[in-house]
């Protein structure tokens, strides 16, 4: 009996931190500091897109899975800049330059 509730309990620690998830949050501005409005989020794992969100206002903050590393921000007529993510402590800083 004790053998099967050590399974149990480990199985669910393995589920649990499968579908654990982090919260990314970021700013977005232009140059001159100002913050960009109706600007896109994609976060990245490896090679593949596992989310996505539109933001207002320069802020964004999103729960993500575990394995997100990277971070593509897009605007409508400015520079796509992409942030690879080590670790998240502080809120992510991202200034996009205007298409000219």
């Amino acid at each position: 009996m004790k053998k099967l509730l050590s399974l149990i309990v480990a199985l669910c620690a393995i589920a649990n931190s499968a579908y654990s998830q982090k919260t990314i949050t970021g700013k977005v501005s232009q140059p001159n500091g100002q913050p960009i409005d109706y600007f896109s989020v994609k976060f990245l794992a490896d090679t593949m897109s596992v989310a996505t969100g539109s933001f207002v206002g320069g802020k964004f903050s999103a729960n993500v899975p575990q394995n997100v590393n990277a971070i593509e921000v897009s605007a409508w007529n400015y520079h796509t800049q992409h942030r690879n993510i080590t670790s998240i402590t502080d809120t992510i800083r991202l200034t996009l330059v205007p298409i000219e």
